[in-house]
């Protein structure tokens, strides 16, 4: 009875239907090329990972780190020869400070030039007359504008904390310890009077 209507789809008769097997044969085949061809590509990826040139080869790393120990020695070596300077240099400056006469010795000591110094002109030493000098410098901080400055007043306090300061024979010193190589003979004397004397 439903079929006695016309619909918008009816229904489809059997001669008129797809062949399904042969669509799932057809499947099949599609399927087992695309098989093939995977395992074909995955051989293919496989040979080539096998036979690809290694990134670092064994003898590249051996170099490698033969070049860094060649470094390590060239560094090691250029630090050592630099120590050896450095010892050098301060030996030479010990034996040249040794060598030189002390101030307490000699206070008119002037080390030598070298030649390029010596070829150089000394600027001549300036003449002053120090009597005249000193003249002008009384009459100069005795001027009033200088004694109301306050460099003035800051001088004028320095002297008066100069006058009036306790003198150098009536400062009370600490002793000195007998351990010290000036006091030595002292010592020496010291412990020749501990010694008692031997009664016969």
């Amino acid at each position: 009875k439903g079929r006695s209507r016309p619909t918008s789809a009816p229904v489809r008769p059997s001669k008129l239907s797809p062949n399904q097997q042969a669509m799932l044969q057809e499947r099949m085949k599609k399927m087992k090329e695309q098989e093939d061809e995977y395992k074909k590509q995955v051989q293919e990826m496989r040979q080539k990972m096998n036979t690809r040139e290694p990134l670092f080869r064994l003898s590249d790393v051996q170099a490698g780190f033969e070049m860094l120990r060649q470094q390590q020695e060239e560094r090691r070596r250029e630090l050592q020869q630099e120590e050896h300077e450095r010892w050098e240099h301060l030996r030479a400056v010990e034996v040249s400070a040794f060598q030189r006469p002390l101030l307490v010795e000699d206070f008119n000591y002037r080390p030598q030039r070298d030649n390029f110094a010596s070829t150089l002109r000394e600027p001549p030493e300036p003449t002053i007359d120090s009597e005249d000098f000193d003249e002008r410098l009384r009459a100069a901080v005795s001027e009033r504008w200088f004694q109301e400055s306050a460099w003035g007043k800051k001088l004028k306090e320095m002297k008066e904390k100069v006058d009036n300061r306790k003198k150098l024979h009536q400062i009370q010193y600490p002793q000195k310890c007998d351990s010290h190589k000036l006091p030595k003979t002292r010592l020496m004397h010291s412990l020749i009077a501990r010694v008692p004397k031997i009664r016969v």
